[in-house]
């Protein structure tokens, strides 16, 4: 749940990737939605920091990320553009997730608009200083830990500040307006934020003594043997030095913990992404793909996708058009990874397809089926996107050898829906060639896959010496064979189908049949996300336990 990629096809105005901030808005107020599309794959993953900085959950995070695309998609037309895009985007993402912090949070907390806006408000506290290169004194796993979880004992009103200013690197101005407050005020509060952490790391980094130790030890030295007036010179000068030093090292201090956060906590927050598209519906082509129930056989579409490297899938998205009903009526959505043939396969029975090269499996991955009825192992939202038709479809004519071609069943047309789902037990997958299936039950209509361009235009391309399968349909009728969409079914070319995934990967994983892949792993996600536990939040699991359960799965154990 967290992004809206409104990817419809409303007018012919191409979008560049070059194309400024303000472009696209006006594209988008004219009509065109892929321009939006292009908006959410610039700032998609600078909100999600902030946001996840601030609720501290990443499913949270998520739908606050959604909720700001939905309402700044909703609410184009009443931005003004009287300052950047960007700063009135990143103001709708902090409200979202402060809402959601006030939600699931109990306790008491400061809001923003109640917090003290006068720089007079700001004392100085008496904190030890640390050094100025704290790497240095704890290596980086542990550093990144404990910047992470001292920046969440920050008040909100400070945290956002001081996320905004120093993280994200909004000027002061900009991050003013995003609070809808003055520079001054983010100023102050920036100078307590920094402060308060400082305060609070001291206990990690503390080199020296205080200014109060240092004065002790001073009373402590041997009287000296001078008159009283050169004694108070001497002191005066003294005391003078001494401020210009803690001075400096209140500055340095500063400025190597916003260095220390802006390289830890920014890398944490989406560290070696992983994600994978085949771009926007074309309008050729609409496959059915529904679970068994009143609305017919089961049907089953599916696409290729491939990982290079050990990688966690967290979430997906889906596009479809739906017939005789409305993104409302979805009740369920089930998604299913197969390996390519031969692999969970019987290679020695009679098929009812022409072929059975590179197509899916004739079962499943048992352990990578994801079923939102099934114990909130999936769970989603379905948004409409637009009116959409489709040249072609595929729905009834799935048959048997010979009688495979139908040349598809005509046009259809109905409400484009995009599909975001979130895999609450995410997907760990050893690198390799795969299909993604997807089902979606709709009350009292279809679902259907809507077809992407072949070759990948807009996407992300196949790695180089991969061949870009195409799609593939059964029903229950023709299991456990596969016929080709286009080759076998329709008569000429090739469809890809419109679907994306989000994850991690992880580099240094083990692999199923090493003698200690669960080891290796477990050392792989703690040196890439600062230890087991934030492995666990980062890569989409509930628990350190449900992690430890995907690793087990992964390693065959």
């Amino acid at each position: 749940m967290q992004t809206i990629t409104s990817t419809g096809n409303a007018t012919s105005y191409s979008v560049g990737a070059a194309l400024d901030d303000l472009s696209l808005v006006h594209a988008c107020k004219q009509g065109d939605v892929n321009a939006f599309d292009q908006i959410v794959k610039r700032y998609d993953n600078k909100l999600f920091r902030v946001a996840q900085h601030i609720t501290h959950n990443r499913e949270d995070a998520e739908d606050a990320v959604q909720n700001a695309f939905l309402n700044a998609f909703r609410n184009l037309s009443s931005f003004q553009e009287k300052s950047q895009f960007s700063t009135w985007l990143f103001r709708i993402a902090v409200n979202q997730s402060l809402m959601k912090l006030r939600k699931n949070r109990y306790r008491r907390e400061v809001p923003i608009e109640q917090d003290s806006e006068q720089p007079t408000a700001v004392r100085p506290l008496e904190v030890a200083d640390w050094a100025p290169n704290p790497e240095q004194v704890y290596g980086a796993f542990e550093l990144r830990n404990i910047l992470r979880s001292q920046l969440q004992q920050l008040l909100p009103s400070l945290r956002v500040a001081f996320i905004l200013r120093d993280i994200e690197g909004l000027s002061s101005e900009e991050t003013a307006e995003v609070l809808d407050t003055t520079v001054d005020a983010v100023k102050t509060r920036l100078w307590r934020a920094r402060l308060k952490l400082r305060q609070l790391l001291t206990r990690y980094f503390r080199v020296g003594m205080t200014r109060s130790e240092m004065s002790s030890a001073e009373r402590g030295q041997p009287e000296r043997q001078i008159t009283r007036r050169s004694n108070k010179l001497i002191n005066q000068e003294r005391t003078m030095k001494l401020r210009k030093r803690n001075t400096m090292k209140n500055i340095i201090s500063i400025a190597v913990l916003t260095l220390a956060f802006a390289a830890c906590c920014v890398t944490v927050a989406r560290a070696d992404q992983f994600s994978f598209s085949t771009g926007s519906p074309d309008g050729k082509l609409g496959a059915l793909s529904r679970p068994a129930g009143s609305q017919g056989v089961e049907t089953e579409g599916a696409d290729d996708f491939v990982v290079t490297q050990p990688t966690v899938v967290s979430g997906a998205t889906v596009h479809g058009l739906i017939t005789g009903a409305t993104a409302s009526n979805i009740s369920r959505v089930e998604v299913e990874i197969y390996h390519v043939f031969p692999l969970d396969s019987d290679t020695v029975r009679t098929p009812n397809v022409p072929t059975r090269m590179n197509s899916p499996s004739d079962h499943e991955i048992s352990t990578a089926s994801r079923d939102s009825n099934d114990s909130g192992s999936l769970s989603f939202v379905a948004s409409e996107i637009s009116d959409f038709q489709v040249q072609s479809t595929v729905i009834n004519g799935i048959n048997k050898f010979p009688q495979q071609l139908t040349h598809g069943e005509g046009v259809a047309t109905g409400k484009e829906v995009e599909i975001r789902l979130t895999f609450s037990t995410p997907l760990f997958l050893p690198a390799g060639h795969y299909f993604f299936r997807p089902e979606v039950e709709v009350g009292g209509g279809n679902f259907l896959f809507l077809s992407a361009p072949k070759p990948i235009t807009s996407g992300t391309p196949f790695p180089a010496g991969v061949t870009d399968l195409q799609a593939w349909i059964r029903n229950a009728n023709l299991t456990p064979d596969w016929l080709r969409i286009g080759g076998d079914i329709i008569g000429a070319g090739a469809f890809n189908m419109t679907f994306s995934l989000r994850g991690n990967t992880v580099p240094g994983a083990g692999f199923a049949g090493q003698a200690n892949c669960h080891g290796q792993t477990v050392s792989a996600l703690a040196v890439q996300f600062g230890g087991i536990d934030a492995s666990a939040s980062a890569v989409g699991y509930s628990t350190t336990d449900a992690l430890q359960d995907g690793i087990r799965v992964f390693c065959q154990e």
